[in-house]
């Protein structure tokens, strides 16, 4: 098992993906902001073409993020930066993606654009971690250009646990997950 490190002020949106695992939803207030340039809570949804099935086969997995304002339920802490929500849309090809083996991009990037117009460039690395009832994908890394450029920034998304029967026969074309943003 690979252990994760994270920066203190990044353990903060881990414990609110984790109690959404849990059937909570901590409200971004509740969460510290005095040391985070950026927290923002929202929803993915993705899509598998083809879908996810028990065999291996290569797929292409499209997410649309929403966070703040734009999600439902969602909110952006951002003070004194005028941000209230952002979005991102990711398409990548994954060799192999099946419902044992994960779909995510490792390493990867993705463009986040604010309500204000502004880019933020994502880079990042991916890790997972297999709950029973959910998954959750830490992706860490650095603000490579654009605002926020230097800036840490990790995202956690709670993947559901996916629906077994469907795995089975038709495959699993699409999920909503819970992600959070934190930029220090």
């Amino acid at each position: 098992m690979k252990l994760i490190f994270l920066p203190r002020r990044a353990f903060a949106g881990v414990v609110a993906v984790s109690a959404a695992a849990a059937g909570l939803w901590l409200a971004p207030a509740a969460a510290s902001t005095d040391t985070n340039l950026v927290t923002c809570t929202g929803t993915e949804a993705v899509s598998y073409s083809p879908g996810l099935t028990y065999t291996p086969h290569d797929t292409t997995v499209t997410i649309n993020g929403s966070l703040g304002s734009a999600a439902r339920p969602g909110a952006c802490v951002a003070p004194g930066t005028g941000i209230t929500s952002a979005t991102y849309t990711e398409v990548f090809n994954r060799p192999g993606a099946s419902c044992v083996q994960a779909a995510f991009n490792d390493p990867g990037a993705r463009v986040i654009t604010w309500n204000d117009g502004q880019t933020s460039t994502f880079t990042f690395t991916a890790q997972i971690q297999t709950l029973p009832a959910a998954s959750i994908v830490t992706l860490a890394g650095t603000i490579t250009a654009g605002r926020f450029k230097g800036r840490t920034a990790v995202e956690t998304i709670q993947i559901p646990q996916l629906n077994l029967l469907q795995c089975s026969t038709t495959g699993i074309t699409d999920s909503t997950d819970l992600a959070t943003l934190i930029i220090v």
